[in-house]
């Protein structure tokens, strides 16, 4: 008799258990359609009640996961992936949404960490291996990155995402023939992607090789006009090609864009005075001003002026100059000059005087022939 109670107790447990394991595999099935449905509150909620009816019921536990990921409860998340992995050490899943979910965590190492073992299990997968390639990106550990992003294109080599991400470690490394190297094999797959040409052109301004950067700054531009930088980066280009006048076009358009840019403010005027142009030095010069006032700037604006004889505007600029550096020698000479136009020689003798006292060696001259 004892013998057959035992027996029947043993029955009896497996019976329920088993009605325990259906009942929570139907839960299961309802979350799934709930998630489906994009309810992921009421997901969760019968999800957790399969758990309920069978704590060691992993799938359960994954599918809460996935659903509190969704929900961006990545802590409860978590939680879920590190059961997932205790009650089933491989269960490949459940470490690739642990490792998203530390990603979003930012617990970058432990996330490589998971990616690293994903790798070992499947070798055959090149979106760990692309993934991984970021995570080191975010700890700018880019020698590693460019191994992982190596690795995913051998595996995929049409991968476009890798290509790009590849691309932007050479940059940030400042390896620039190589990222030159990678954009020229994507190009193949992204012929009117702006961020290419832009890219690109930036590795040949690095290597010095200004004519091709111009070439894919001009790519650039004509897929996106709007862009001031592009303009700015072609009139650099096209400036250490000694195309002054291209350059002052491109430095032009670049503050059309963007008024404020002060390398296109500077560039410009330095363009400007290497043509010789007056109207386009005291347009640049007048921008050069408006972001820093300096006596200097004024002179040469004066010099401009003075060319195309506008007397008047070249004595306000000299002045300036004079309030601004008393001890300016050439603003003194440039003053004179302009007296001198006017007819004015006891002025210009007195402001010739005072720049041959700051040793302007050019006075000197003058002095001996205008001044007693």
């Amino acid at each position: 008799m004892k013998v057959f109670l035992t027996a029947f107790f043993v029955v009896a447990f497996i019976q329920i258990f088993s009605a325990q394991s259906a009942d929570a595999v139907k839960l299961l099935n309802q979350g799934v359609e709930e998630f489906s449905k994009n309810n992921f509150l009421t997901a969760t909620s019968l999800y957790s009640k399969a758990i309920q009816l069978q704590p060691d019921y992993v799938k359960a536990y994954y599918n809460r996961g996935n659903t509190n990921l969704k929900l961006n409860l990545f802590n409860d998340a978590l939680a879920d992936f590190n059961m997932c992995v205790d009650l089933d050490p491989d269960f490949i899943k459940a470490y690739y949404s642990r490792a998203l979910v530390y990603g979003k965590l930012n617990e970058v190492h432990k996330a490589i960490s998971d990616y690293q073992y994903l790798i070992k299990a499947e070798p055959g997968s090149p979106v760990y291996q692309s993934n991984l390639g970021i995570l080191y990106m975010q700890i700018k550990d880019y020698t590693s990155a460019i191994h992982s992003f190596k690795n995913a294109l051998i595996l995929e080599p049409y991968q476009s995402t890798s290509l790009w991400n590849l691309a932007v470690c050479y940059e940030e490394s400042q390896n620039f023939a190589q990222l030159v190297m990678v954009l020229n094999q994507l190009e193949n797959y992204k012929p009117d992607e702006v961020r290419l040409f832009e890219l690109r052109g930036r590795g040949y301004l690095q290597l010095k090789d200004y004519s091709k950067a111009v070439i894919d700054y001009s790519k650039a531009i004509s897929l996106n006009p709007g862009k001031f930088i592009n303009y700015y980066y072609r009139g650099y280009c096209k400036h250490m090609l000694d195309n002054y006048n291209g350059a002052l076009s491109d430095y032009e358009r670049a503050l059309e864009l963007n008024p404020k840019h002060e390398a296109s403010i500077k560039n410009l005027a330095f363009v400007a005075n290497e043509i010789g142009d007056n109207y386009a030095i005291i347009k640049a010069y007048s921008n050069l001003l408006r972001l820093e006032e300096k006596a200097e700037y004024y002179v040469v604006r004066s010099s401009a002026h003075l060319n195309i004889a506008e007397y008047d505007e070249a004595l306000e600029d000299l002045n300036t100059a004079i309030a601004l550096n008393p001890n300016l020698a050439e603003a003194y000479y440039n003053r004179a000059s302009a007296y001198s136009r006017m007819d004015e020689n006891k002025k210009a003798c007195k402001d010739l005087y005072k720049a041959a006292k700051l040793g302007y060696v050019k006075a000197y001259e003058h002095i001996q022939s205008m001044c007693d």
